[in-house]
């Protein structure tokens, strides 16, 4: 049994319904994890993967493609979530049964709150710049 699987891990879209109600992925991109030994790999390791893809600081959901035969682009039908061990070692099984290779999805939280600014008293100003000048 191979002990390897490749990872294609789309992330930085949403997941939009169009006009026939079916699911898709939009405005996203992939990356490509080869060769991922699933003796070592953890769902937590996946979540890591896909934060370095870009840099993301936290991902908020994760699924992967497992396809129907008849229906392998109905995401819909073939996006199960990826959270737990289950979910891990029934993705595992998928990639096995696909050429050692799985498409998992995640969606990012965007941080949208705005840093407060709160400007220093006269009194903290002058004792920050003493501070500074006995640096």
């Amino acid at each position: 049994m191979e002990d390897n699987i490749t990872l294609i891990l789309h992330h930085g879209g949403c997941l939009e319904r169009d006009e026939y109600q079916r699911l898709n992925y939009v405005r996203g991109e992939f990356c490509v994890w080869e060769k991922m030994g699933v003796d070592v790999l953890c769902l937590w390791d996946i979540e890591k993967m896909v934060k370095h893809c870009r840099g993301y600081l936290k991902v908020s959901k994760m699924w992967y493609l497992n396809p129907f035969k008849g229906a392998e682009d109905d995401l819909n039908i073939c996006l199960n979530p990826l959270t737990t061990d289950k979910h891990f070692l029934d993705m595992v099984k998928v990639a096995r049964a696909n050429g050692n290779e799985v498409q998992i999805y995640a969606h990012h939280v965007v941080d949208t709150s705005e840093v407060e600014i709160v400007p220093l008293s006269s009194e903290e100003r002058e004792e920050l710049e003493r501070a500074m000048k006995n640096l």
